[in-house]
C-alpha cells in the first residue's frame, strides 16, 4: 500500500476509504504481531544458545565425573582391600553404602538433567512451531499485501472504467438532450417527447412527411413562378407577333391598294382606248392613237398575275392573322388559369408563412433563454433521420449494460475483499498464540 491520498477510489468512493483503512489497521496489526514473534524467537534462540552451552558444560562435567569415578573407585577399591585386611568387612559394607548413595545422588542429578534436557528440547520443538507459524503467519501476510494489491489495483481499474463509461454516458446524454431541448424549440406540444418515446420511427415519418409536404407546395410555387413567367414571355412574343402580323397586314393592305389603284387607273386607261375605238369621227378627222395588237394582251396577263399575287399575300396574311389570335387567345386563356393558380398558391404560401412565423414568434417568447429558432434552424432538426435515433438508443443502451457489468464486477471485488479479511492465518487465537509462545 503506497499511502497516497490522490488515487480516485479516495475521492469517489469513500466505502473504498474505509475498507482500506480497515485493511491497514490489520495490516498494522500483522507487523506488530510479527515483531512480537521475532523478538520471542530472539529469546527463544538466547536460550537455545545458553542450553546448548550447558548441555556441553554437563556432558563435559559428566566426563570428567565418569573419569573420577573410574579412578576413584580403583583407588577405592585398593582402599577397601587393605582396610578389608586391616579392619575386617565391617568398614567395607559402609563404604559401599556410601558409593551407593553417591552413585544414587549422581544418577538423581542426571535424571534432573534428562528432564532440564527434555524440556529443552520440548522448548526447541515449540520453538520450531512457533516459527513455523511465525512462518506462515509472514506468508499470509505477504499473500494479504500481495491480494491488497491486486484488489487495489483491480478497484482502480474498475473505477476508471467505471468513471471512462460514466463520462462517455454523460457525453451521450448530453448531446442527447441539447438535440431534445432543439427538437423542443420545433414542436409547441409539450408531450411531443412522450409520443417520440412510444414510436420514435412512426413520429419521425410523420414530421418528415409533414416537412416534404411542405417543400412539394414550395417547390409547386416555385415552380409555377416560372411558367408563370415563361407564359408572361410568350405573351409578349404572341403580341409583338401579332403587331408584326398587324403590320404586314398594313403593308399588304396598302400593296393592295396600290395594285388595285394601278389596276383602276389602267381599267380607265382600257375603257379609254375602247371608247376611242368606238367614237365617231372626229370633226376635225383626227383620231386618238390606239394601242397595238401586242400590248393589250401583256396589259392584261400582267394585270392578272399582279391581282392573283395580291390575293395570295391577303390570303396568307388573313391566315396568319387568324392564327396569331387563336394562339394569343389560347396563351391568354393559359395565362389567366394561371395567374388564378399562382394567386391560390400565393394565398396558401403566405397563409403558411404566417402561421409558421406565428408558431416561431410564440416559440421565441415561451422560450427566452434558447437561441431563436428560424426556418433553417427547424430544417436542420428535421434532418435527424430514424436511424440516427436508433444508432443514439443502440449506444446508450451500451453504455447502460457497460455500467451495469462495471458494477456488479465492482460488488464482487468487494466480497472477495470481504472474504479475504475475514480469513485469518491461523485458527488459534492470538491469546492461544501468545500462550504457546510463553510456555515454549
Amino acid at each position: 500500500m503506497c499511502g497516497a491520498l490522490e488515487h480516485p477510489y479516495v475521492v469517489h468512493n469513500p466505502a473504498l476509504d474505509n475498507a482500506l483503512a480497515r485493511l491497514q489497521d490489520g495490516l498494522e496489526h500483522c507487523r506488530q504481531a510479527l515483531k512480537e514473534l521475532e523478538i520471542e524467537e530472539k529469546t527463544q534462540l538466547n536460550q537455545l544458545e545458553n542450553l546448548g552451552g550447558r548441555i556441553t558444560q554437563i556432558e563435559l562435567r559428566r566426563a570428567q565425573l565418569n573419569q573420577n569415578q573410574e579412578s576413584t573407585l580403583a583407588a577405592w577399591s585398593l582402599a577397601a582391600t587393605r582396610l578389608s585386611e586391616l579392619f575386617g568387612a565391617a568398614e567395607t559394607v559402609e563404604f559401599l553404602a556410601w558409593l551407593a548413595g553417591q552413585l544414587a545422588r549422581i544418577q538423581e542429578e542426571s535424571g534432573r538433567l534428562a528432564e532440564q534436557e527434555a524440556r529443552l528440547r520440548q522448548a526447541t520443538g515449540n520453538q520450531q512451531k512457533a516459527q513455523g507459524r511465525l512462518d506462515g503467519a509472514r506468508k499470509a501476510h505477504d499473500a494479504l499485501k500481495d491480494e491488497v494489491a491486486r484488489l487495489k489495483a483491480g478497484a482502480e481499474r474498475t473505477l476508471a472504467a467505471i468513471q471512462s463509461t460514466h463520462d462517455h454516458g454523460a457525453g451521450a446524454r448530453q448531446r442527447q438532450e441539447k438535440a431534445l431541448k432543439q427538437l423542443d424549440q420545433a414542436f409547441p406540444n409539450a408531450n411531443w417527447r412522450t409520443e417520440w418515446a412510444s414510436n420514435p420511427q412512426q413520429y419521425h415519418a410523420a414530421c418528415r412527411n409533414e416537412a416534404e409536404q411542405w417543400s412539394a407546395r414550395k417547390k409547386t410555387e416555385e415552380t409555377l413562378l416560372a411558367d408563370l413567367v415563361s407564359l408572361e414571355a410568350a405573351a409578349l412574343g404572341l403580341s409583338r407577333q401579332a403587331s408584326e402580323t398587324g403590320n404586314v397586314h398594313r403593308q399588304a393592305s396598302q400593296v393592295l391598294a396600290e395594285v388595285g389603284k394601278q389596276l383602276q387607273e389602267q381599267l380607265a386607261a382600257r375603257r379609254n382606248v375602247f371608247a376611242a375605238m368606238t367614237l365617231p369621227a372626229h370633226p376635225e378627222g383626227i383620231r386618238p392613237p390606239i394601242l397595238g395588237d401586242t400590248e393589250v394582251p401583256h396589259i392584261e396577263s400582267y394585270l392578272s398575275s399582279a391581282v392573283d399575287a395580291a390575293r395570295r399575300q391577303q390570303a396568307r396574311t388573313q391566315h396568319a392573322f387568324k392564327e396569331g389570335e387563336q394562339q394569343l387567345a389560347v396563351r391568354q386563356e393559359r395565362l389567366a388559369q394561371l395567374s388564378k393558380q399562382l394567386e391560390a398558391n400565393q394565398i396558401a404560401a403566405q397563409q403558411a408563412m404566417a402561421s409558421l412565423a406565428q408558431w416561431l414568434a410564440v416559440f421565441n417568447a415561451r422560450s427566452p433563454e434558447a437561441p431563436p429558432l428560424d426556418g433553417v434552424s427547424l430544417n436542420g432538426l428535421l434532418a435527424y433521420d430514424a436511424a440516427w435515433i436508433a444508432a443514439e438508443r443502440q449506444a446508450l443502451g451500451q453504455l447502460d449494460t457497460a455500467i451495469a457489468g462495471a458494477t456488479g464486477g465492482l460488488a464482487q471485488m468487494r466480497s472477495q475483499r470481504a472474504s479475504h479479511e475475514n480469513v485469518r492465518p491461523t485458527t488459534d487465537s492470538p491469546e492461544t498464540v501468545r500462550a504457546n509462545l510463553e510456555q515454549a
